[in-house]
């Protein structure tokens, strides 16, 4: 049996999650007569400088989610991937559960287990204070500001170092 000569694909790339600022790949495998080249396409359009077997997203963004394929090519011919889905979630979501009560501002943040995130607070949006440092063990962590009464208008962030 003689070897392949066309290019063909051995592992598709996979359909994958990132959160927001991680470093993030998408990898195939691919065989036939050398040399291969490869081209990776976002959303249809080129990605330049994107010609390895590996794609790597460093600090990746939401506007890079979407739809990513790679086309593998050798003097015989070229072959596409399957089209694969990243999918970008942010780093933490605050929401509000219940807001100023008798004890104070209770806020419950939601966001990836394992990540480190902090809880600030600022009454001008230019001045940010550190009010909780935390890594998440669990999906949901609730935080209560019992100083929450004593300033007229106070704002909250969740931020990751």
């Amino acid at each position: 049996m003689a070897p392949e000569k066309e290019p063909f694909i051995v592992v598709q790339p996979k359909s994958q999650s990132a959160f927001v600022e991680d470093e993030f790949s998408f990898r195939v495998q691919a065989g036939g007569a050398l040399p291969l080249a490869y081209q990776w396409r976002f959303n249809g359009e080129t990605i330049f400088n994107a010609t390895n077997a590996t794609l790597v997203l460093t600090n990746v963004k939401f506007g890079e989610a979407g739809e990513y394929k790679v086309a593998v090519a050798n003097s015989f011919g070229e072959v596409t991937s399957a089209v694969v889905r990243l999918t970008v979630k942010p780093l933490a979501r605050l929401t509000v559960r219940s807001g100023l009560n008798n004890e104070g501002f209770e806020l419950v943040v939601t966001g990836a287990v394992g990540r480190s995130y902090r809880i600030q607070a600022s009454t001008d949006l230019k001045t940010w204070t550190d009010l909780f440092n935390f890594s998440n063990s669990e999906q949901t962590t609730l935080f209560l500001d019992s100083n929450a009464a004593s300033f007229s208008r106070r704002f909250y962030r969740v931020a990751s170092p």
